[in-house]
C-alpha cells in the first residue's frame, strides 16, 4: 500500500492513455485489465480538468486505499475528488463534469447522515465528507453565536487528546476524533461572503492573540486589536477604530487613579439606570393630559395644582379636577383624617407616601434585573435620582 501511495504521487508531465491500464496494472497486478478500464470511466466523470494526468492519478488515488479493487465505487471517486476541489470551481454546472457527463454517485454527511449529490458535499482536510449546510450551520454557529474559533485537541496516535489543548485558529473538523480544519475553497463553496467576512475576522484576532505579542490589546467595544503607544499611560489601550479609551486590566472604560474593583461595569451602569428611572417615575407627577404630559413637582402650597396647559390636578391623587369641581374635590373640614370622607386633603406633606411609592418602584425594578446584575437599592435611596423640576 505504501510503495502504490508513492506511486501515486509520482506525477510525470504526461501519461498516454493507451497505457494507462498497463501503467496501473503495474502497481496493482491484482485488478483485472477490465476493471482498471471501468475505473478509469468513473474517475473521468468526476474530473474537471481537461488533462488526460488527473484521470490517471485519481484512479491511482483510489487503488492505494484499496489495492485489489474489491470496495472501489463511484462514491470512491467522487469523494477522492471532493478531497482534491480546494480551489471551489463554481464554473462547472451541478451534478455534470466539464465534459458533460452525469455524475450520479451520493456520500453520507458523517454530521447529520443524509445521503446528498457529490455536488452538495465538502470535504475537511482529513478528508471526512459533510455536506454544505451542515458546514454552513456549524459555521455560523461559531461565528454568531459561540463568538470563538473553539479549542484544538492535539493528535495522539490519530485520535484526539484534550491534553495540552490550545485556542482554535480556524474551523475545525466536525467529526469528534480529527482535529483538521477546512480549506478556504472548501468554506467558499458552503458560506456566504457575509460568514466569511465575519469568520477571517475573527481568525485574524484569534492567530493575532496566540502570538503573544508584547504590549498587545483589543478594544472592548469593537474588538478591533493592535499594539498599544508607549506615549499612553500603562493601562489605557486607545482603539484607533472606534476611538474609545479602555483599561487593559478590566475592559471597562478607562479610569486613571481608580481601582478596578471600584470601577462600574456596564451591566451595573445599566441595572443601576433602570431603577434609578422607576424611582423617579413614582416620584414625579405627569400632567393627565394626553397632549401634554408635562412632569412636575411641587415644593410648596396646597395639593391644588395648576399645570402650564391649564389643566388642574391634584398632587395627592393625581388626577385631574375638573374647573367645575376647583377645590371641592379637596375635604374642607380641619382636623379630618379623610377615611370616612373619601376626599384628598388641601394641605398636606406627601413626603411620606412619596418615599413609600419610591422605595416599592425600586424594589420592583431591582427584581426585574436581578437576573442580570445586583442594585443596591438601599444606597439609591439614601441619595435618590436628581429631577428636572417645573415648580409651580
Amino acid at each position: 500500500k505504501n510503495a502504490a501511495a508513492a506511486a501515486s504521487r509520482k506525477r510525470p508531465c504526461s501519461i498516454n492513455a493507451k497505457n494507462w491500464v498497463d501503467r496501473i496494472r503495474e502497481v496493482f497486478p491484482l485488478v483485472s485489465r477490465a476493471k482498471v478500464e471501468i475505473f478509469l470511466a468513473m474517475a473521468r466523470s468526476y474530473s474537471t480538468e481537461d488533462t488526460s494526468d488527473d484521470v490517471f492519478y485519481a484512479v491511482m488515488s483510489v487503488l492505494s486505499e484499496d489495492p485489489i479493487g474489491m470496495n472501489v465505487t463511484e462514491a470512491s471517486f467522487a469523494a477522492a475528488a471532493i478531497r482534491n476541489r480546494f480551489n471551489g470551481d463554481q464554473s462547472v454546472a451541478p451534478n455534470t463534469t466539464k465534459s458533460g457527463n452525469q455524475k450520479v454517485a451520493q456520500l453520507e454527511c458523517q454530521c447529520c447522515y443524509v445521503d446528498y449529490d457529490y455536488e452538495e458535499m465538502v470535504s475537511c482536510k482529513g478528508g471526512h465528507l459533510f455536506c454544505k449546510t451542515c458546514l454552513q450551520k456549524h459555521t455560523e454557529q461559531r461565528v454568531f453565536g459561540v463568538g470563538n474559533l473553539g479549542v484544538k485537541l492535539n493528535s495522539t496516535n490519530g485520535s484526539a487528546s484534550t491534553k495540552n489543548a490550545s485556542k482554535a485558529l480556524e474551523i475545525l473538523c466536525m467529526a469528534s476524533d480529527c482535529t483538521l480544519g477546512f480549506h478556504e475553497g472548501q468554506l467558499r463553496k458552503a458560506c456566504s461572503e457575509k460568514v466569511l467576512a465575519k469568520y477571517d475576522e475573527m481568525q485574524y484576532a484569534a492567530v493575532v492573540e496566540s502570538a503573544n505579542i508584547e504590549g498587545i490589546a483589543k478594544c472592548p467595544k469593537c474588538n478591533f486589536i493592535a499594539i498599544s503607544d508607549p506615549a499612553w499611560p500603562s493601562m489605557m489601550f486607545r482603539c484607533s477604530q472606534c476611538n474609545f479609551k479602555s483599561c487593559k486590566e478590566c475592559g471597562e472604560e478607562y479610569h486613571p487613579n481608580i481601582r478596578c474593583d471600584q470601577v462600574e461595569t456596564k451591566n451595573e451602569t445599566d441595572g443601576r439606570k433602570v431603577v434609578e428611572e422607576a424611582m423617579t417615575t413614582a416620584m414625579i407627577r405627569t400632567c393627565p393630559r394626553p397632549f401634554c404630559r408635562k412632569k412636575f413637582l411641587k415644593n410648596d402650597g396646597c395639593n391644588k395644582m395648576t399645570c402650564s396647559c391649564g389643566c388642574f390636578i391634584c398632587y395627592v391623587c393625581r388626577k385631574e379636577i375638573p374647573p367645575s369641581v376647583a377645590y371641592k374635590h379637596f375635604c374642607q373640614t380641619p382636623h379630618c383624617s379623610h377615611t370616612s370622607c373619601g376626599l384628598c386633603p388641601l394641605y398636606a406633606n406627601t413626603d411620606a407616601a412619596d418615599k413609600a411609592r419610591v422605595r416599592n418602584a425600586a424594589q420592583k425594578a431591582a427584581r426585574q434585573v436581578k437576573n442580570q446584575v445586583r442594585v443596591d437599592v438601599n444606597s439609591l435611596l439614601k441619595e435618590p435620582p436628581r429631577h428636572h423640576n417645573q415648580r409651580r
